[in-house]
């Protein structure tokens, strides 16, 4: 894997642990972060864009729920996150 292949995209969605649970088991994905955007729950992503395309895991994420995030300005990352998805696989 080339570090030019890994991309960051953020979605919002009720309880980011379902998010990280969620969008940490999707192929191609190599790592989730639970944070906060505008009083909202969400979960920054850094996956393998030879092995998930950007519309792909958007198309995978808003089957789940879930909305795409444009501009993660003011993102703060959720201070106790301790990678629920990790926990769970």
């Amino acid at each position: 894997m080339h570090s030019n292949d890994v991309r960051e995209s953020a979605y919002s969605m009720s309880c980011f642990w379902t998010g990280e649970k969620v969008l940490g088991k999707a192929n191609g994905v190599l790592d989730v972060e639970s944070g906060f955007l505008n009083h909202k729950e969400v979960v920054k992503v850094k996956y393998n864009d030879a092995l998930i395309s950007q519309s792909e895991l958007d198309q995978y994420a808003k089957n789940q729920g879930f909305t795409s995030i444009d501009d993660v300005g003011n993102y703060e990352i959720a201070s106790n996150d301790v990678h629920y998805y990790l926990q769970q696989s």
